[in-house]
């Protein structure tokens, strides 16, 4: 059975009596499927998603008020579906990592892309080369690019066999000390079908590592933690307008 965050829980979790003064959310680890009721909430500024099984980002195109959005571990595999941020221009932090669309080799680079007003990402600030390697690239190069990276052993989708499987060019202006490895996640050698770079002896391929688990509770205490910050603020922020009255 779906689950669906409903117009109560949101009233509940917010502590407000109206949907349209809802500014903070945190649903964490709740199962949901359904959050198409974030639709009517034009007010909306922190959004805490994690650990449920939300597949698209359709909902969040019309909050343009949207600054902090956690949607880790969720079920987000399609790229194309950050393309329903790019009208949140008050967006500054993002967190899509363990959901699938964060396997693929071209993820970050594309978010920076799409995103420019972003200054953290999975926790990590943007910084001014990541900038820089992404706008080297048009989008379409970016989306080419954009195929799984197998660091799970239960993840049997292919890679492509060779580099002739990635239809780019190197842009013109590219510096020429910033080489294609260091900015889409490819070698810079040639390969035959047979994975072996022409010319050469067979390539020696390093043994997939799967990172360590994190600790979900110390994720959500974050989380958690930006949360009571922004209110905080806004607490401060209420009662210095009402003494000034």
């Amino acid at each position: 059975m779906t689950q669906v965050l409903t117009e109560n829980l949101v009233l509940q979790k917010a502590k407000v009596d109206h949907i349209k003064y809802v500014r903070n959310l945190n649903v964490w680890g709740m199962d949901l499927e359904d959050i198409g009721i974030l639709t009517k909430l034009p007010n909306l500024q922190v959004c805490s998603l994690s650990v449920n099984k939300i597949s698209s980002l359709a909902v969040f195109e019309g909050c343009l008020g949207l600054r902090e959005l956690y949607l880790r571990k969720n079920k987000v595999a399609d790229i194309g579906e950050l393309g329903y941020l790019k009208n949140c221009e008050n967006l500054r932090s993002l967190w899509l990592s363990e959901n699938p669309i964060a396997r693929l080799k071209s993820y970050r680079m594309l978010t920076i892309k799409l995103l420019p007003n972003l200054v953290k990402l999975d926790d990590c600030d943007i910084t001014p080369e990541e900038r820089h390697h992404a706008s080297a690239y048009s989008e379409e190069q970016l989306f080419s690019l954009a195929h799984p990276v197998q660091s799970d052993p239960e993840d049997d989708r292919p890679l492509p066999r060779s580099s002739s499987d990635l239809s780019f060019t190197k842009p013109q202006h590219l510096p020429d000390n910033v080489s294609l490895s260091s900015t889409a996640g490819h070698g810079s050698n040639r390969y035959n079908g047979d994975d072996v770079p022409v010319g050469g002896a067979p390539a020696k391929r390093k043994p997939n590592k799967k990172p360590p688990p994190k600790v979900d509770r110390v994720d959500r205490d974050r989380e958690e933690a930006a949360l009571r910050e922004r209110e905080a603020r806004e607490r401060e922020a209420r009662e210095r307008e009402l003494r000034e009255r």
